[in-house]
């Protein structure tokens, strides 16, 4: 084939992205091209011989499953009942395979041992589950992981964003915008004590804000705390970032989130491994359906603090950090609704 002159490649572009567009019909292109001299249809006869002769090739791409909510907790609830009646499960739940150390970024279920070891073949976890969704079976590997000890991140630290001062300290977590001068602003429950405590809430500008604990929850399911009834003002300068919306994505392994800490200053952004681990204190103490992060991305002193998604929507609040360098988020939604309902 001879090179085309630059006034013919032009002329094939343009047609090109006239037909992309949608803009000139494709049978139209052909017709014109046939009614030409009989060199170039001599030439379209021997194209269209070799496309006829040529395999089709069809792709098929994995793509993950979108399960409604419902359908997400049949699946979680068919596994869970598989799997949790062997005796050295603590929990079961959905993350992220992992391989000496390293995600792999597959989806799968994770098992909650006290300490992984060598076991008997008839005790041993098998290395796949299966649910049924839709009448058809769904398969996921299990991955076995030591249930995390963490250390509640409450400490007196200077930062950048809202503070909090109570028994501990911590990050404001969030206003709930609801009628005049009815805000609500939320922190770590561990952070005070119990209801009726006072607390000092500092702004990014150093200005102080006196505040009682209407509402309190420290136990295996909770850890939250709110003042209500904060003005607009007062909302406004503890407000920062705001989030309009509050996730309710049943399932968001994978999803990159930014903490936004008091301690830590500036925003940190870390991905979602796993959405439902259980999880020891280092003092005393557990809680169950827990978010960790794949990374460390708070601080002492970040109790409380928000997590964001790419659009802004509020996806959970910082509890503590593992020694192994993951951070633990409670859900926002569970706490929101927990707070105001």
């Amino acid at each position: 084939m001879r090179p085309m002159s630059s006034s013919t490649s032009s002329l094939k572009q343009r047609l090109l992205d006239a037909l992309l567009e949608g803009r000139l019909a494709s049978e139209d292109v052909v017709d014109e091209a046939l009614a030409a001299d009989e060199s170039v249809r001599a030439r379209l006869t021997e194209l269209a011989e070799s496309a006829t002769n040529k395999p089709v090739y069809r792709a098929h791409v994995l793509r993950r499953l979108e399960l409604s909510e419902a359908e997400w907790a049949d699946v979680i609830g068919q596994v869970r009942a598989s799997l949790a009646r062997h005796p050295d499960v603590l929990s079961v739940g959905f993350g992220r395979a992992f391989a000496s150390g390293e995600s792999e970024d597959l989806p799968a279920v994770v098992v909650r041992v006290r300490q992984k070891q060598a076991v008997p073949q008839d005790r041993r976890l098998p290395s796949s589950v299966t649910a049924t969704l839709r009448d058809r079976p769904l398969s996921f590997r299990v991955d076995v992981q030591e249930q995390p000890v963490i250390a509640k991140q409450g400490d007196v630290r200077p930062g950048s964003a809202c503070s909090v001062h109570g028994a501990l300290s911590g990050t404001v977590s969030a206003c709930i915008v609801g009628e005049a001068n009815q805000h609500t602003v939320l922190l770590s429950g561990h952070v005070v004590r119990s209801k009726g405590d006072k607390v000092l809430f500092v702004t990014k500008d150093s200005r102080p804000i006196q505040g009682e604990i209407t509402w309190h929850a420290e136990s295996e399911r909770m850890d939250a705390a709110a003042v209500s009834n904060v003005s607009d003002s007062d909302a406004i300068d503890l407000t920062e970032p705001a989030a309009d919306v509050v996730t309710v994505l049943p399932h968001f392994e994978g999803l990159l989130v930014t903490i936004h800490g008091a301690a830590t200053g500036t925003p940190v952004k870390a991905q979602i491994q796993d959405v439902s681990t259980d999880v020891i204190f280092e003092n005393a103490g557990r809680m169950e359906d827990l978010i960790q992060l794949d990374r460390r991305a708070s601080k002492r002193g970040d109790s409380g603090a928000p997590a964001t998604d790419s659009r802004g929507r509020l996806v959970g609040f910082v509890v503590g950090t593992d020694r192994n360098g993951h951070t633990y988020l409670i859900s926002a939604r569970k706490v929101i609704d927990a707070v105001l309902l």
